[in-house]
């Protein structure tokens, strides 16, 4: 079986190393316990001509100041229905109603969002003022306290439980699904908040930074979201220890175990944006009851229609209660 990375025995053995710091515990649940303000919800109708759905742009307190934007897709009637979150790719945003409508008319409540200061309009006003490589990998790295995707996990979190707070909704079948960032997301998101009721990551960003960044970053391959890591060590090599601690908060290999929630991860063996390694270093130390990881030979850092099918049916399983 091809790969741009280990054979795949190499792959399904592969444990990383532990590097999760003493305090991670302490340090996520005293984060959360400070972000439990009221969501102020602010709901905008969508005139969407879709017979049997209702559309609203809704932005929410997230994390601190900022405001977390999505697209809410609510089926008609009266029933209580589950729920799915979807995070996007590194850059990105929602998409389009469009997307997330084959997910509603299917009989989910669907909150699409957008990630804060990228692509979308999610706002970021408590962004760290120090300096940082391109993009937001380094940005506030300086500390676990001011680092850029602190803000960006409690947001998801908030989502989750915002959509859980929804009255058409039964709060103990809300899920997340997304592909890259969306899918490193999906699975921190699952970790933080224990209530999530399934976790469907395709091809996940944000695992494994040490493996990462010796295989996805060097310097012929600073175009990848990797890269921005050694570029930043490269102008701060001082920084180096401060700036992997600060990533081991946040690094899904050492989140994984916290994961109660059947769990559907893709990985593609020709993927040098998120590289095979990375996905199954995660995907190793998750300890739910029920996973299972996707392999796709040929497949680079994308999707495929076959996984979505698959998406279905676990959904359908574990949020619907159906086989």
């Amino acid at each position: 079986m091809p790969s741009i990375d280990w054979p795949i025995e190499e792959l399904r053995a592969y444990v990383p190393p532990p590097s999760a710091p003493d305090d991670l515990d302490e340090f996520w649940a005293q984060t959360l316990a400070e972000q439990q303000h009221p969501y102020d919800e602010e709901t905008t109708p969508v005139d969407y001509p879709v017979e049997g759905l209702s559309v609203q742009e809704v932005t929410i307190a997230g994390y601190g100041q900022g405001r977390v934007a999505g697209s809410l897709l609510i089926p008609d009637g009266d029933v209580e229905l589950p729920g799915l979150v979807i995070f996007h790719g590194y850059t990105g945003n929602r998409g389009s109603v469009f997307d997330a409508a084959a997910w509603a008319l299917q009989g989910f409540v669907v909150f699409a969002v957008d990630v804060r200061g990228q692509t979308g309009f999610s706002t970021d006003p408590d962004a760290d003022p120090r300096g940082h490589a391109l993009g937001w990998m380094t940005q506030g790295i300086q500390s676990p306290d001011t680092y850029y995707y602190r803000r960006v996990y409690v947001d998801c979190v908030r989502a989750v439980r915002f959509v859980q707070s929804l009255p058409r909704v039964r709060a103990d079948r809300v899920g997340c699904t997304g592909i890259s960032q969306g899918g490193g997301l999906t699975l921190a998101t699952a970790a933080l908040e224990p209530s999530v009721a399934l976790a469907m990551p395709e091809v996940p960003y944000l695992c494994d930074f040490p493996r990462a960044v010796q295989i996805a970053g060097p310097p012929g391959l600073v175009k990848t979201i990797y890269g921005e890591i050694p570029a930043y060590c490269r102008a701060f090599p001082d920084r180096y220890d401060e700036t992997f601690r600060t990533l081991s908060y946040f690094d899904v290999v050492n989140l994984a175990p916290r994961i109660d929630c059947p769990a559907l991860v893709s990985v593609g063996l020709w993927d040098d944006i998120c590289p095979p390694s990375t996905v199954f270093g995660a995907y190793n130390r998750l300890t739910c009851d029920t996973r299972e990881i996707d392999v796709y030979p040929f497949l680079d850092h994308s999707s495929t229609s076959t996984h979505r099918d698959k998406q279905v049916r676990w959904a359908w399983r574990w949020l619907q209660d159906r086989e």
